[in-house]
């Protein structure tokens, strides 16, 4: 029988070149060389301590924020270094989303318009925030409860309107740093389901 066509390689989004990461002397990352594709869901495993939630928070200089870090080698996005780029445009394009639901302390509307707002956003919010809450898996479930409090809702329900603030400003590339371990078993097979679909039009690292 004929052997079956190679599937191609997407093009890589993210190229990671011989990568270390300090905290002061510590070392967490050693000499990590890898490229994440275009459109897929790369799943990071490992055990706990690792280094995958530092590897993913390299990704959009989220380290930055923490003092005595040190990173030693290139991140590339689309070909640029991200240690080049202006800091806010890396993120705007590399949305992130945390193991604990973090919703602010508004309604799910202003959550999801939250990042639009901070960016200058001309178009209409509303129109914006429920394309968001779609590409979410959510709007069905708030679409009559939008000025409500997002600490309102479930664990489940919460955790996709933090998708939904990051998605909603289109971000390239989607960082999710165990966004299930919180979540009961039906809440995860939803956020699950949401990665796949995700894929068409970002890259997401989880």
């Amino acid at each position: 029988s004929t052997p079956s066509a190679a599937i191609p390689e997407a093009p890589a989004r993210i190229e990671v070149e011989h990568l270390n990461f300090f905290y002061g002397t510590r070392q967490a990352l050693y000499d990590i060389t890898l490229k994440l594709q275009s459109n897929r869901v790369t799943a990071l495993i490992g055990p706990s301590g690792c280094g995958k939630s530092t590897f993913l928070r390299t990704l959009n200089r989220m380290y930055e924020a923490q003092r005595n870090t040190r990173l030693e080698g290139r991140i590339l996005l689309d070909g640029e270094s991200i240690l080049e780029m202006d800091v806010v445009a890396l993120r705007r394009r590399g949305g992130m989303g945390f193991q604990k639901p973090n919703p602010f302390p508004k309604s799910i509307f202003e959550n999801v318009a939250y990042g639009l707002r901070i960016n200058g956003y001309e178009g209409k919010l509303s129109d914006a925030v429920e394309r968001s809450l779609r590409r979410a898996a959510l709007w069905d479930e708030v679409k009559d409860q939008l000025h409500k409090s997002a600490h309102a809702l479930s664990g489940g329900q919460q955790q996709r309107v933090c998708i939904a603030r990051a998605l909603a400003v289109n971000p390239e590339v989607l960082l999710l740093d165990e966004p299930c371990s919180a979540l009961d078993p039906v809440s995860t097979a939803k956020i699950e389901e949401l990665l796949f679909q995700l894929k068409e039009t970002c890259t997401v690292v989880i």
